[in-house]
């Protein structure tokens, strides 16, 4: 397998635990700089431009447009729900449960990004 190929695969599986960690809030070192949800929208874009990357490229056999297409179904409508239920949430005297439904946005959003790409997280957890 290409070294580049390899590398863009595992840039891939280290933004989407980036979004996976995102329901913790963003951490610097042992720091908190961000809310849950803070830089959601950010590795969201990022994970994206590396698989469409990788889709160009390589044309992978594990990775199907139908695949992309959900994905950018996905970054439509779960991931622009984070970033609204995030801006909702860092309004003044906003309610737990608002926080709460930011935690539960990702968690969702997260979700579906693994099915969409269910076969693309395979091929990476194969090549470990």
């Amino acid at each position: 397998m290409d070294t580049t190929l390899k590398a863009l695969l595992e840039e891939i599986k280290a933004t989407y635990n980036k979004l996976e960690q995102s329901v913790r809030g963003e951490y610097r070192g042992m720091t908190k700089i961000g809310e849950p949800g803070s830089c959601y929208n950010t590795h969201a874009q990022e994970l994206f431009k590396k698989v469409l990357e990788l889709q160009h490229t390589y044309h992978p056999e594990y990775l199907s447009q139908s695949e992309i297409r959900d994905f950018m179904h996905t970054m439509d409508k779960e991931v622009a729900y984070v970033e609204y239920a995030y801006q909702k949430s860092i309004k003044p005297k906003v309610s737990q449960k608002m926080k709460n439904e930011v935690c539960n946005a990702i968690i969702k959003a997260n979700k579906q990004i693994k099915l969409d790409l269910f076969r693309l997280f395979k091929k990476i957890e194969e090549l470990q």
